[in-house]
């Protein structure tokens, strides 16, 4: 899977380029973002606008990639009501933040320094 990579501002922009996020190609997103994270990146928006499924496999990835995080830093998600209802379905979005929109998303940075 392609993970497309922006910069509003301080906040990082990944955008994987897919419908699925799976066991097959959540690795792939798991390797672009930690690699930019372990570059100094601390805060991060994971744009889902084109996921449509996601299994226990992304949603592994998207855990991981929290926990990678630095503290001081966070990781939204935006753009993907399917992944929305499931986070709530397997009472994950207290977790994993998630805005209706990636513009939603990044908005909620600002003041973060």
């Amino acid at each position: 899977m392609d993970v497309q990579l922006s910069k509003a501002g301080q906040v990082l922009v990944a955008k994987p380029l897919g419908r699925w996020l799976d066991g097959k190609t959540s690795s792939d997103l798991r390797r672009v973002v930690a690699g930019e994270i372990e570059k100094g990146e601390r805060f991060v928006v994971l744009d889902l606008s084109q996921v449509t499924n996601i299994d226990s496999a992304g949603l592994g990835t998207l855990v991981g990639l929290l926990k990678l995080v630095p503290e001081g830093g966070r990781l939204v998600l935006g753009g993907s009501p399917p992944v929305r209802q499931l986070l709530e379905r397997a009472r994950l979005d207290h977790l994993l933040v998630s805005f209706p929109t990636a513009a939603d998303a990044i908005a909620s940075f600002s003041g973060s320094k």
